[in-house]
């Protein structure tokens, strides 16, 4: 798959997300099992039980978040998901990055009605902030 058509698959997947296709009880059925067995390797060193507690201390989650996480996830509804969906996914106002030639990329991309194109150097500098 190319990258033009990665990011219209993705694209078309966020627009359907929060428009004509939620998610369906399956799906979130099978993500709320992913969420809750992958939990118990979450603290297999001690650099996975650090990740946890920063993430504690910057999101200001309460001491027991990590004891409470599965139930909370295993409540959750097909409403509430969509609701959350609506909230934070927005398809239209994504900032898509896009790595590789960008000779085999662009054109593909130019087809996707992008309104602005930009190319990055390595230090995330366009040519006109290098220029100053």
């Amino acid at each position: 798959m190319s990258p033009s058509e990665s990011v219209a698959e993705l694209q078309r997947e966020l627009d359907d997300l929060v428009g004509s296709r939620p998610i369906t009880p399956d799906e979130l059925a099978k993500a709320q099992k992913d969420q809750a067995l992958k939990l118990a390797g979450a603290w297999e060193t001690l650099g996975h039980v650090a990740h946890s507690v920063a993430e504690m201390v910057i999101f200001g989650l309460p001491a027991d978040y990590f004891t409470r996480y599965p139930e909370e996830v295993a409540d959750l509804t097909v409403s509430d998901v969509e609701a959350a969906g609506r909230e934070v996914v927005h398809p239209k106002q994504l900032v898509w990055v896009v790595i590789g030639d960008r000779a085999k990329i662009e054109p593909g991309l130019r087809t996707l009605g992008f309104p602005a194109i930009r190319e990055l150097d390595e230090h995330g500098q366009t040519e006109l902030a290098k220029a100053k």
